[in-house]
């Protein structure tokens, strides 16, 4: 079973996803579900209507003036991203605006972050920042990142992943990074790459948000596509391995001898 069926069986009969397929659906997963499938697209095709109608059952849940509530039910991995509408809202029109979805909803639902900007904490700055630049908004988020910036750290206290400290700054450090990339702000974008390859283990970046955010924000810095047959050496222990091939059909593979 391939990826994209094997997710598909988690869809909620009515719409959305949930943790194993059973109602209710949960928004914020959901959510992150509509990025995946996005991004997965990119290297592997996924049906456009899944992710149209996964957006479009997003939009019904939203509230008149461009929030989302909080969701009921959720897993404990994932509760400080229910700690209250703004929470709620900033994950959710991030996840939309980088999936490339266009809709006056999410305009509104940015609209809404933007009226709250002076409550916002350093990690929901960083998802509207990250929505603002997408959408082609004026980034007002970008420039309270800022004040929390020094030599490339965005300073978080927290995520809305169960993240503290360095874990916390780590990821919004990610956020914040594409979005000054976007705003052409090179030196806080060069500065705040480092930074987070300096925290970069054998491991990635100890959890998974902060090394899926770590790699888009890289992602984020190449600007022009890579010359055709690419290769990049590989070693192990010292001993050169097949290189990896960056130029096939979008998916990074090993030129392994026939």
């Amino acid at each position: 079973m391939d990826a994209p069926t094997l997710l598909i069986s988690y869809e909620v009969a009515g719409g959305g996803f949930s943790w194993f397929g059973e109602a209710p659906a949960n928004q914020v997963l959901t959510a992150y579900g509509v990025l995946e499938f996005a991004d997965m697209d990119k290297v592997y095709p996924v049906d456009p209507t899944l992710i149209a109608r996964t957006s479009a059952w997003l939009f019904t849940q939203q509230n008149a003036d461009g929030s989302w509530a909080p969701d009921k039910a959720w897993l404990h991995d994932w509760a400080a991203a229910q700690k209250g509408a703004q929470a709620t809202t900033a994950w959710i029109v991030w996840t939309l605006a980088e999936a490339g979805v266009t809709d006056a909803k999410l305009t509104q639902g940015v609209a809404w972050l933007e009226r709250q900007i002076d409550d916002l904490d350093a990690f929901e700055l960083g998802l509207l920042a990250g929505a603002q630049t997408r959408l082609e908004r004026t980034p007002t988020a970008v420039a309270k990142l800022k004040t929390y910036e020094k030599g490339g750290r965005i300073t978080a206290g927290r995520s809305l992943f169960s993240q503290s400290a360095k874990g916390a700054d780590t990821q919004t450090t990610a956020l914040a990074n594409s979005a000054f990339v976007r705003t052409g702000d090179t030196r806080r974008a060069a500065e705040g790459l480092d930074w987070l390859w300096q925290q970069r283990t054998a491991r990635g970046w100890g959890n998974t948000q902060a090394t899926v955010l770590a790699l888009r924000a890289a992602l984020g810095h190449r600007t022009a596509p890579l010359p055709p047959g690419t290769r990049l050496p590989l070693t192990l222990d010292a001993v050169a391995l097949a290189p990896l091939n960056l130029d096939g059909d979008g998916v990074p593979t090993r030129d392994l001898p026939i």
